[in-house]
């Protein structure tokens, strides 16, 4: 009996990431951050996200950039939400799947992060997309960093480097790094270094 109370307090202890299985079951430990959140207090949710693994996470920081995102009002599940002739159809944030049909708009609530919010959002929607199987998904991340520029892109686009394949993309993404570097490179030989590459 005391070895199992002990194991039950140890595993409590636990960070609840360790154990998450889930999209849903990541989003309900930070759920009030998700539903309401603010520059301030999005970064956990953003580190949490990103170091879970989950495939789906990509697709779920576009979807909440948009304001595509819902949570139901009586139970604090999230779902992705589309307009049908009977209400609303809810979309199970880690299948895709329509999970119900024609539900009263009233029992959601529509998820709108703010400006700020977005922007830290499309900075850590950055680093998945560089890498993504799909060449005009990785050129439109470049392209969002080019348009952008910020020194906390130069890690995951620095990262993204070695296994880009496409020849012309991987010389994009060298040289913008290393402008990127040169412009806010945190030593001066690596500034002096990057404006040599240039």
């Amino acid at each position: 009996m005391i070895r199992t109370l002990t194991l039950a307090l140890a595993l409590l202890c636990l960070p609840v990431a360790l154990y998450a299985q889930d999209l849903q079951s990541l989003l309900q430990t930070h759920q009030k951050i998700v539903e309401k959140p603010s520059r301030k207090t999005v970064g956990p949710v953003i580190e949490a996200l990103g170091a879970s693994g989950l495939p789906e996470v990509p697709v779920f920081l576009e979807r909440w950039q948009d304001k595509a995102l819902y949570v139901r009002k009586d139970d604090g599940i999230f779902f992705y939400a589309a307009k049908s002739a009977e209400g609303r159809d809810l979309i199970d944030i880690s299948t895709g799947e329509i999970v119900a049909t024609g539900v009263d708009a009233g029992t959601l609530k529509q998820i709108k992060p703010n400006g700020g919010v977005r922007k830290v959002i499309g900075e850590a929607l950055v680093q998945f997309l560089l890498s993504d199987p799909d060449i005009e998904r990785r050129r439109n991340a470049v392209d969002a960093i080019a348009r952008n520029l910020s020194p906390n892109q130069i890690a995951p686009l620095v990262a993204s480097i070695e296994g880009e394949p496409d020849a012309a993309l991987l010389q994009r993404k060298r040289r913008l790094a290393g402008y990127l570097t040169a412009r806010f490179g945190d030593t001066t030989e690596a500034r002096v270094d990057a404006i040599e590459f240039l």
